[in-house]
């Protein structure tokens, strides 16, 4: 899991590899626990756009100011 910064450098360096990004989670990381967000989940394994990258930036972007850990699916 990432925090949001290594979140957009990982994407980053997927796309410069040009390896699709499948999907990005999001999770709540606490001391003693760990809490997936089934409602911050990006799904781009099927029918997903051809420019996967950009929008799994943009859909951690969006959601960076709000202290969760990412898991991006490759």
């Amino acid at each position: 899991m990432f925090a949001a910064s290594s979140a957009l450098a990982f994407i980053e360096a997927a796309r410069q590899q040009q390896t699709p990004v499948l999907g990005v989670d999001s999770f709540v990381v606490t001391d003693t626990s760990t809490q997936p967000l089934m409602e911050h989940t990006l799904d781009l394994s099927v029918s997903g756009p051809t420019d996967t990258w950009s929008e799994a930036r943009r859909f951690v972007e969006e959601r960076q100011d709000l202290g969760f850990m990412f898991e991006i699916v490759v």
